[in-house]
């Protein structure tokens, strides 16, 4: 891959961490400069979120010493706080009030309006060294449309719900019937609130295999590919379905769901949890070594 010339390892008086270039010049010109900004911040944030970064300062680095005569002067706050610990921090409202200090640094007390697309520099504490190669490429375009249909698929299943009431006198029977209601409904909104994809149920990818996916979303136009898996809260059916799906999907980009709802009091939510974090992982390392983008999200039915 190049180098991204909007976003790299830089220094910045005389600290070490990343570059931010700002935003500028007509749309569509030879003047236009880092039309992707706003792209770019998120995905600066979410990787440190993801990193669990501590320690990190974010500072204006604009070449306008006259607007900022003292490093303190270029050091932005969010909520009093001006060094971040990501691991705590919720992206998107991070994002906004962020952006609400980036236009307002600068400025005098008169001033109005004001420039949220700066150039930054993101001070990052030793422990934080190993994000630096991971953001020092250039973002291929299906990595940043992997991250708009994550939010986008979080937003449309914590706006989902179902009645879904385990009995403890129901019937394997009856309870397969529940699953099933289960899967289309959820197929039926995700159809009406994830527009750019078309959506099944019981999907299968090969011939000769009886592997089929609960529910799976394809959008031509992304390239994309969504699994959603619907198990209960089981270690053991989290694991397997994962396996046997990423396998499937291994030269696809991917995002895979784990859709959990109600297991029995013999299956423990706290494996539960600990083998959705071990998938993410994995991805994580697949990601360094093939060309294909993967996400993973594990989700619980409320």
């Amino acid at each position: 891959m190049k180098e991204n010339k909007w976003l790299y390892n830089g220094a910045f008086k005389g600290m070490k961490g990343i570059i931010l270039e700002s935003r500028g010049g007509a749309k569509k010109s030879n003047a236009q400069r880092n039309p992707d900004y706003k792209l770019l911040l998120q995905y600066v944030l979410e990787n440190l979120k993801n990193n669990h970064a501590k320690g990190v300062e974010i500072y204006i680095a604009s070449t306008r010493e006259a607007k900022y005569p003292t490093l303190s002067d270029r050091m932005l706050t969010v909520d009093g706080l001006s060094t971040f610990d990501f691991t705590y921090i919720d992206i998107d409202p991070f994002i906004t009030k962020l952006s609400k200090e980036i236009k307002t640094s600068g400025q005098s007390g008169s001033e109005k309006g004001g420039n949220s697309t700066k150039r930054l520099f993101f001070h990052l504490s030793t422990g934080a060294t190993e994000i630096l190669p991971m953001i020092n490429r250039v973002i291929p375009k299906e990595v940043t449309n992997a991250i708009d249909s994550k939010k986008q698929i979080t937003k449309a299943l914590e706006a989902f719900t179902f009645d879904f009431k385990r009995d403890k006198n129901k019937s394997q029977g009856e309870l397969k019937i529940l699953v099933t209601e289960l899967q289309d409904c959820l197929k039926d909104h995700l159809e009406k609130t994830v527009t750019n994809y078309q959506w099944e149920t019981e999907f299968k990818t090969k011939e000769g295999r009886k592997d089929s996916f609960d529910i799976y979303g394809y959008s031509k136009e992304l390239n994309e590919h969504i699994v959603v898996e619907l198990d209960p809260h089981r270690a053991d059916s989290i694991a397997k379905k994962f396996v046997s799906r990423l396998a499937l999907m291994i030269d696809k980009n991917l995002l895979y769901i784990a859709y959990l709802y109600p297991g029995t009091d013999k299956m423990p939510i706290n494996e539960a949890n600990k083998y959705l974090g071990d998938c993410e992982t994995i991805l994580e390392a697949v990601n360094g070594s093939s060309g294909f983008q993967k996400q993973f999200l594990g989700f619980f039915l409320n």
